[in-house]
């Protein structure tokens, strides 16, 4: 410029024919306004590459077809692999995602694509190591000027020792309810049974004696007899159910079996029971846990369900526990049943305090 001031041109050359031969041409424009606004441009996008970089969350970028094309340093510190590795793959080729939640991921991978809607999931990841890290991720689109869904973007926070000190409270309040049923099922088994016991005993002593007295009297004694031997089966259920013997002495799968015997014979519901191995022992923390989940599953289905036959599978592997409980009934969709029952939350606790999955 006249100022001295250098700036942007873009130029363009053409020639053409004349009687006295070719000539040259240049246009010559002034593109200051275009490369102003590529430097903005250019300096956003690197604040934004800046800025996923130092974010203290994981954040992965995927394409339509789930392939990881950004994957930020959060995710290689957490994680152990570096973008190149991952680049281009999607995470369950990787894998990034534990087999037994693959599915799990790849479901909401589609409906996200499908809806739209923005989503939060908590699902395992394993790292290069092959640690497993429990990481809270937010799923949402971004779309292209077509409205068209161009990337799945997923932020994530690794919450694996949150939910360590969650699951080690929850076991801590487990292990005190246990402790508190089993104290209270050795007071009703060994005081209040056997005080009872001793009443029946001493009240068939005089029974002959009864049979000299009046007809009302006879009614009083005999519904008091009914009365009592009622409240005697009480309490056998009621300390069974609060700990059974047989889970303490012989282990999980007896206990399973007495208790489908015991609710087979109480609601008229037939009740099957497969187990692979039944004299394998675990750990007492497994069973009682095992244990009362089943209690749950199978009190939910005769209440609820409505069905007509049970069946109850448990599976032992060289590193895990297989527990399913199936009925023939009417069923319910977990994921659109709104908000959970108590028995439910129960259940999902009491798995998650196992370091299990439902």
């Amino acid at each position: 410029k006249k100022n001295g001031k250098l700036f942007p041109i873009e130029v363009s050359l053409g020639s053409y024919n004349t009687d006295e031969g070719m000539l040259a041409m240049a246009f010559i424009a002034d593109i200051t306004p275009r490369v102003e606004a590529e430097n903005e441009l250019n300096e956003e996008r690197n604040f934004v590459s800046r800025l996923l970089e130092t974010v203290s969350a994981l954040i992965i970028v995927q394409d339509t077809k789930g392939r990881i094309i950004r994957f930020n340093r959060e995710s290689e510190k957490v994680l152990g692999y570096s973008f190149e590795e991952v680049r281009g793959k999607t995470p369950w080729k990787v894998p990034l995602v534990i087999k037994e939640e693959s599915e799990e991921s790849k479901e909401i991978f589609d409906t996200l694509l499908k809806t739209g809607d923005s989503s939060e999931n908590e699902i395992f990841w394993k790292t290069r190591d092959g640690d497993k890290r429990l990481i809270l991720w937010n799923n949402t689109i971004l779309k292209n000027e077509k409205n068209e869904v161009q990337y799945i973007i997923k932020t994530g926070v690794d919450i694996t020792e949150s939910k360590n000190m969650e699951r080690n409270l929850l076991n801590a309040v487990m292990t005190g309810q246990e402790n508190e049923r089993t104290r209270l099922s050795r007071e009703l088994h060994d005081g209040l049974a056997p005080v009872l016991s001793s009443v029946k005993n001493n009240l068939e002593v005089v029974a002959p004696v009864v049979e000299e007295l009046a007809e009302k009297h006879r009614k009083y004694f005999n519904d008091s007899m009914y009365q009592l031997n009622n409240a005697m089966d009480e309490i056998r259920t009621m300390s069974k159910d609060l700990m059974p013997r047989t889970l303490e002495d012989f282990g999980l799968v007896s206990a399973l079996a007495e208790l489908a015997e015991r609710i087979e014979r109480s609601s008229g519901i037939g009740i099957s029971f497969y187990k692979s191995d039944s004299k394998k022992r675990f750990n007492k923390d497994i069973e009682k846990g095992l244990y009362r989940i089943s209690q749950e599953l199978l009190n939910n289905a005769v209440k609820h369900s409505k069905a007509s036959s049970l069946r109850i599978q448990i599976v032992t592997h060289k590193d895990s526990i297989v527990l399913s409980v199936e009925d023939n009934g009417k069923g319910f969709n977990v994921i659109h049943s709104g908000n959970k029952g108590l028995g439910l939350k129960n259940i999902t606790s009491r798995v998650k305090s196992l370091n299990g999955f439902v």
